[in-house]
């Protein structure tokens, strides 16, 4: 999709290459689509660099096609000025590749103009999640990360001078997602927290809970144990939960283990905007994939999706096996550490569905669509 282009203000580079790419297209019997990877150590074959590569083919980093800039001009002053800069391009691409490949770093100016704009970031917080998303004037945060992450999470919410959150979702009570929940909720006006019904013995989740009573009414707790639709203005937030088991029990303790149970517990969220949507999947594992994926057929709601925060950290499972398959989606996003990274049959599996993957080792990712066309980034 090439939607974005005509918001860019120097516009006369990329037009040049998307009239080099459309003529390539226009020559060939091939599928101009490839896979590839944001740049993760270890994953494999299709790296460019820090932009995503969308598809369903793999590209070869062999076979390059470059469009070269043209000699310099002299201008009325008499002074030269230098053409665009020469882009090289895998042999196979598509026109949201070249979105991605010019845009770079820089996203937000390809949507400067929308009318409207989702903003995701994944924040580089370890093992954990902590994900932040502007949809228009409504602020969402998912997951908080560990007890210190506050200061990361903190810091890119005054950057962007939010001090409202509208709602913040839990997905389960893993000190890894709820670390720095109660200390939010203590500097932000957080209006309503979503969270799984369960119990979590453990510290953390008693701050929280300390959390929300302080506010005197101001935070709302809803402990769900049955799907919620979120309306969120232009876009909509689908919160599905878990009958695996019965709602109201204590599981955990302040220990750093998993329990198999509990990631169950999950919520997964799908995050809908325009024509793009967003599948959050907390820590769920191969009994709680499984249920959602029974829950999207028999709704018979749309399999199309636009990126997917794998569970678990990357931890391979067989649910998400059937869900990847069926949603393929264009990007992957997986919230872990260098030392951890993901398992190699979940990085086979990303890459067999031909989705870019995206790892926060490598730095906070930055994603942003105005429900059309979509950019994704990694900052260092």
């Amino acid at each position: 999709m090439i939607f974005g282009i005509k918001r860019c203000k120097n516009i006369l580079p990329i037009l040049l290459v998307v009239v080099a790419l459309l003529a390539l297209a226009s020559c060939s019997d091939e599928v101009l689509d490839d896979g590839g990877t944001g740049g993760a150590v270890g994953t494999g074959g299709y790296v460019t660099g820090n932009t995503a590569v969308s598809g369903n083919e793999p590209a070869t980093t062999t076979d390059q096609l470059e469009i070269l800039s043209p000699d310099p001009t002299e201008t009325e002053d008499g002074s030269t000025q230098d053409g665009p800069e020469i882009i090289t391009l895998p042999a196979t691409t598509t026109a949201q590749t070249v979105l991605d490949l010019v845009i770079g770093d820089a996203p937000d100016e390809l949507y400067a103009d929308a009318a409207n704009t989702l903003k995701a970031d994944f924040l580089k917080t370890g093992k954990s999640d902590a994900i932040i998303m502007r949809m228009d004037d409504k602020v969402v945060l998912i997951d908080t990360g560990d007890s210190d992450d506050y200061d990361k999470i903190s810091g890119y919410l005054d950057d962007y001078g939010i001090t409202t959150v509208d709602v913040m979702i839990i997905t389960h009570f893993d000190n890894d997602h709820v670390g720095s929940a109660s200390k939010l909720i203590k500097n932000y006006a957080v209006k309503t927290v979503y969270t799984p019904d369960y119990i979590r013995d453990s510290s953390r989740y008693r701050a929280l809970m300390s959390a929300v009573d302080e506010t005197g009414g101001s935070t709302k707790l809803l402990k769900i144990s049955e799907d919620v639709e979120l309306d969120m203005g232009y876009g909509s937030i689908w919160l599905n939960t878990t009958q695996l088991y019965p709602t109201g029990q204590t599981l955990g303790s302040d220990a750093a283990n998993e329990f198999a149970e509990e990631n169950n517990y999950s919520l997964i969220a799908t995050v809908t905007f325009g024509d793009t949507r967003l599948l959050i999947t907390g820590d769920a594992e191969r009994e709680r994939m499984q249920e959602f994926k029974a829950v999207l057929t028999e709704k018979g709601a749309s399999l199309d999706y636009t990126l997917v925060k794998m569970p678990h950290h990357g931890s391979y499972t067989k649910g998400i096996d059937d869900i990847l398959r069926a949603v393929t989606p264009r990007y992957c996003v997986i919230c872990t550490d260098s030392g951890t990274g993901a398992e190699a049959a979940t990085v086979t599996l990303m890459r067999a569905v031909g989705a870019a993957a995206y790892y926060t080792y490598d730095g906070d990712v930055y994603f942003v669509t105005d429900g059309e066309s979509s950019v994704l980034t990694t900052s260092k």
